[in-house]
């Protein structure tokens, strides 16, 4: 019993210092987007999360998304998106106190490819997407399964990229954190395309190295949503 008490903790101090030496290569690692000219190669991610309730009910929702932008010499440009969103649903807190534990989760899994091209326009980069490749699957609980087979159909959306300054918080919260402003990419759209529709907003924010962490959250019996901006770890 000892001697598996002992592996359990050697695994468990092993985690905490890849995850910390994790962490600090993510906020060593140069982001700044210098240029929008010739080839790219540029990540992000979007997070949301919210939740509300009332005297019988608790619902609780949250997505996120993985985005990877190439654009290649000739501006042939693709945009990846992977997405994983949760939902669950379940009594009250006063209710649960009383032995209610009917709760339901689901887990949304959601691939896209956009493909089009992009051209320089007064110091801007735009992305004329003509064509999408999609896949999703929705499932009881957590987990996750392969996705089915893509759909490809025809697209016209249309994203404008411009290098701006961002305040960037580190990748992990500390006590007494500062922002380092960054030269990002402010990405926007002028149709939201299905599946990143369900973020609810029209931009997203591009860097080099593993991108920057976009995060919009609407806690319990707060109806503001707080934006906040991190290095991706």
């Amino acid at each position: 019993m000892r001697s598996s008490s002992l592996a359990l903790s050697a695994a468990l101090a092993l985690l905490a210092t890849s995850t910390r030496v994790r962490t600090a290569h993510a906020d060593d690692v140069a982001l700044d987007v210098t240029t929008l000219e010739g080839a790219l190669d540029l990540n992000g991610v979007l997070q949301r999360s919210g939740a509300h309730g009332c005297s019988q009910s608790f619902a609780s929702s949250s997505d996120h998304g993985a985005l990877h932008l190439t654009v290649d010499a000739r501006g042939a440009a693709t945009l990846a998106v992977d997405i994983q969103s949760h939902q669950t649903f379940g009594p009250s807190p006063g209710r649960y106190a009383e032995g209610e534990r009917d709760i339901t989760n689901t887990t949304e899994l959601a691939h896209a490819d956009y493909f089009g091209t992009a051209t320089l326009s007064a110091g801007a980069l735009v992305v004329r997407f003509a064509r999408a490749s999609r896949s999703s699957i929705r499932i009881r609980g957590y987990g996750t399964l392969p996705l089915p087979a893509p759909t490809v159909e025809p697209l016209a959306v249309v994203m404008t990229c411009r290098v701006t300054r961002a305040d960037v918080l580190p990748a992990e919260v500390r006590e007494g954190e500062r922002p380092t402003p960054i030269a990002v990419a402010e990405c926007a759209f002028d149709t939201v395309p299905v599946p990143m529709d369900r973020f609810a907003t029209a931009s997203t924010s591009l860097a080099r190295g593993h991108g920057v962490a976009v995060s919009y959250d609407s806690p319990m019996w707060d109806y503001e949503v707080t934006r906040t901006v991190r290095r991706a770890p």
